[in-house]
Formats: structure tokens, sequence, C-alpha cells
């Protein structure tokens, strides 16, 4: 499966939108969020004398049409808005494509013509990009789902995203749905989309409809290669059984980055003029949390920025968060550094295990541009800077991989001038790794983290207190009401892993957890009452 368009974004006006909607409570919306990108295409249909001709960009669309049958021409429509008998978009009579609901060899073709990008841009594929569409849907199709967009150029799987037609259907990939959307009514859907190898990876698809967040869901790696990574071609409103409907697309944007939240969310909804141009402003969130937990960045703030860096540590903070959870290893030098997976491929230029390189060779890596071009030459951090960072905004907690890592996480904090009160630290349910910290970082708490212990007694969770365990980070899905009251009654916290829709949060804030891992920290704490 495989997936882009040029909009010449006005940072200022960007950047004017959004501070206009006080983007999720953001004290502070850092600039670079808002870098114009290059390499944008976006279709609006005005050209009368060659209605698939990009308003602006490079990418190239068509009908599919492997058999040659001609479906194409007979099958789509354009037209005004009015003429169509739509509603006008934002009072606007714009130009419209309708299109009919696929059969599996018809569709509309992408060529991309974009570079290859991200954790798969060795193997020619762009695996970080976003699409806009404004678009409304018809009933009818043969399904209840209707496929947006088949990144297979042989159309030879499922989709990569749909709209379910369905009661708590909307907006989503694969299994995860979220947000309404309406048929009849025009709606402005954009996703962004980071592609995950299998190994380590949590690539993310952000999702917004109209402006307002719709969820996130993570793009684990499939075999050999991410289903939504990009092909030269990809294909629109197709899916290779017919899981298709009619509509009418009026704007279409495709660019080969990954757009970040607050410009998505600074699009809002359809403006009648074009994918690239803000429309009407989104809501506010209309179900609040009734109080405030501990919002905690995942790998820093892997929704907006490469994880495990000063950057994304920066921008957590600056978007709410109390804590920011990092993954940290030891390199050949002894000396702890901020890297998940085992071999530094993935977020990285180079290759190899973090413990086979010194200090100096990781150093000399670049570890932001298979995330996006804008964080070239950013690099892996040593535990000590990214304390150092930290200092003054919140705490750190620490998912540490290797054994006796304690006394290296003594000499970090140490070297940053922080106490061990800086810090979380968790190691799974590991007892000789909780023996090893109470040993070496006495004042740091140690957390319990996974699924959540069998047979949670009185006694059990007072041994564990013994063995330095202060609270648990338990997988969302498994957490129950009945294990989060009984560790507060033994005075332990509960935190949870890894919410990515706001539906899940708040079903979480309302179990009564004390701190949530998200890479949406912005998200999440927009829906919490003030500090």
């Amino acid at each position: 499966m495989k997936k882009i368009l040029k909009i010449t974004f006005k940072p200022d006006y960007i950047i004017s939108a959004a501070l206009a909607l006080g983007l999720s409570g953001c004290a502070h919306v850092p600039p670079n969020f808002y870098s114009a990108p290059s390499g944008a295409t976006v279709w609006n249909f005005t050209d009368p004398a060659d209605t698939f001709a990009a308003s602006t960009g490079t990418a190239k669309l068509g009908y599919r049409d492997p058999g040659n049958t001609g479906w194409g021409p007979k099958g789509t429509v354009f037209a005004k808005a009015g003429a169509l008998k739509l509603p006008l978009i934002n009072g606007l009579d714009a130009p419209v494509m309708a299109f009919p609901a696929a059969e599996p060899s018809q569709g509309y073709s992408v060529t991309h013509n974009s570079p290859p990008n991200g954790v798969y841009a060795r193997e020619g594929y762009v695996s970080n990009y976003t699409m806009v569409m404004d678009l409304l849907l018809k009933d009818g199709g043969k399904k209840y789902r209707k496929s947006l967009y088949q990144a297979s150029a042989g159309n030879n799987n499922d989709a990569e995203m749909f709209v379910e037609n369905k009661p708590g259907g909307g907006l989503g990939a694969k299994w995860n749905h979220g947000g309404t959307v309406s048929t009849g009514t025009w709606h402005r859907l954009a996703w962004a989309v980071q592609c995950s190898v299998e190994s380590g990876g949590t690539g993310q698809i952000s999702k917004f409809i109209d402006g307002l967040f719709a969820g996130g869901q993570y793009t684990p790696g499939d075999g050999a290669l991410c289903g939504w990574s990009l092909e030269p071609v990809f294909h629109l409103f197709t899916d290779d059984d017919g899981e298709t409907g009619p509509g009418f697309l009026a704007s279409l944007l495709y660019t080969d980055r990954m757009l970040t939240m607050q410009e998505l969310a600074a699009l809002g909804g359809p403006s009648g003029r074009g994918a690239d141009v803000p429309g009407p402003r989104a809501p506010a969130p209309a179900a609040l949390a009734g109080r405030r937990i501990q919002v905690i960045g995942h790998r820093a703030n892997t929704g907006n920025n490469p994880e495990n860096t000063l950057a994304g540590i920066r921008q957590a903070f600056d978007l709410g968060a109390d804590l920011v959870e990092v993954d940290v290893r030891l390199s050949a030098s002894g000396v702890p550094v901020l890297m998940h997976d085992e071999d530094v491929r993935r977020t990285t230029n180079g290759s190899g295990p973090v413990t086979e390189k010194t200090l100096g060779e990781l150093k000399a890596l670049d570890a932001g541009s298979w995330f996006d071009r804008r964080y070239a030459g950013e690099k892996i951090p040593t535990l000590a800077e990214a304390l150092r960072e930290a200092k003054g905004r919140g705490k750190l907690f620490l998912d540490v991989k290797g054994l006796d890592m304690g006394r290296y996480i003594k000499m970090a904090l140490k070297e940053a001038g922080v106490g061990q009160d800086a810090v979380w630290l968790s190691q799974g349910s590991s007892l000789d790794a909780a023996a090893n910290y109470r040993k070496h970082v006495p004042g740091a708490p140690v957390v319990w983290e996974g699924t959540p212990p069998a047979a949670p007694t009185a006694e059990l969770f007072d041994s564990l207190k013994q063995k330095g365990f202060a609270g648990f980070d338990i997988d969302y899905a498994l957490v129950t009401k009945e294990f989060i009251d009984a560790a507060h009654s033994a005075g332990m916290f509960v935190s949870v892993y890894t919410v990515l829709d706001t539906a899940n949060m708040l079903r979480m804030i309302k179990l009564g957890v004390d701190a949530m891992e998200t890479d949406y920290p912005a998200e999440l704490n927009a829906l919490l009452p003030p500090r």
C-alpha cells in the first residue's frame, strides 16, 4: 500500500489563524510549527480546458483506468456546486468534481513526484505526508465504508483511509475511526501520516475534521513495509473490494511533509477557495474533563517532532506536558543517551547498535531528517542534556533499556545539576531494575510499566512499595476502575499509555487515572481545567 499537494501557506496568516483559535490551550506556539511546505500540490478544478490541472504544484491527477474502458469521462462531472444542486461552500459557488462509487479497476490516480522521505526513504518510498480534502459525500455505495485513498498502486488490498457511514464512524484508517462525517454536508478532512517500521516504530496518523482533532492512530510496520507509505502513484476513492461511494470533491491538497497539529487545526473547515486556504474555525471541544491529571508527552512529542530529541522535549512542555517520557540507552562511551531502538537506523541517517557507538559517533548522526526536513541536523541528546532542557519546566519519565543503569542515571542527574526528584524511572516490571534504582537513585519514583500485576491484593501493593515502586504505567486498554481504586487505597498512583484520541482520554480521566502518556499533549491539555 502506498500515497501528496501544493499549497503556498502564508505563514503569518496561518500563525494568526492558529493564535486566534487559541489552539489547544498552548501557552507558547513555537514559530517553526508554521514553515511553509515545499513540494505541495493543490487541485481546485478551475481550468475548464484541463480540469485535472493543478492550481499549484507538480503532482499529476488523472483517471485510473487500467482496462481502457473509458469510464472516467462518462462517470465524472465537473461543474459549480450550485449547478449540481449542492450546498455552497462557505457561501461560495466553487467548482466541484462529482465522482461515482468506483469499481476496483476505477478511481483517480495521483502521480505525486515527491522525493522519498522518512523511515522508508532508503527503499524509495514517501513515508511522511499530508492530505486535505474539501469533500461532500452522498448516501449510497455498496458498503458502509467509503474509501478516500489507496496507497497500493495495484489496488491490491484495503484502502488506507475511509469515512464510515454509521454511528461511531467518522474518519479513519483500518480499524480506528473518530469524529463525525455527515453525508450531504461539506467537510474538510485532513490527515498527516508518519510511517513507522515494524520494530520499535510508533508512527502516527493524525486526523482532523473541519479543524477539530478526530484522533490519532499508529502505523505499525506490516512485514517489510508500512502500509501507508507511498509508491510513486496512489489512488483516490477506490478500494480492492468495492468499499466506495459517490461524492463531490471541491479541493485536494497533498504535500510530502506532515503538517503539524497546529497547522491542521488552523486550516479549519472548507473554505470554498481551496484546501490550502483556512476556512471557518473549529469549535472548542464539547466535552471537558472535570479535573486535571498529569500530561505525559510520549517519546517527547512524537505527534509533532522527531522522537527523543531536545526539540520534542521543548515543544512538549510548550504544549502543556507535565512530564516528558523518553527512552534511555547506554553508548559505548558509557554515556546514557536518548534512543528507543537498539539500532539507530530507524531514527537517524546511520545504522548499528547504540551500545557499539561512541558518543562522538552518535553525535555525528542526523536524528531529525527522517521525521521532517525542518529538523535536519537534530542530534541524539545525552540524558544530561535532556535533563537540562527539562529543568524548571517539568520531569522526565525515563523508559530505561539495559542493565545496572542506576549509576549512569545518577551521574547524568549530577551533570545536569538536578535532583533525583527530576525523574520517574521505569524498566517494565523488573524487580532487579527497581532494586538497582533504589540503590543508586533512591529519591526517584520507580514505575511498574506494562500489564497490571496479577491478583492485585493489598499485600502485593505493600510488597511492591517495599521494593521501590511508587506507581504504575498501564496499557490503557487493560486498566480498570477496580485496579485504579485498589492502587489508590495503597497510596500508589496510576498512569496509562498511549492514548491517542479524546474519547479515550476522557474515559480514562473518568476512571480515575492520575497521569496519561500521549503523542498529543496539547490535545489532552485542552480537555483539562486550567492549572
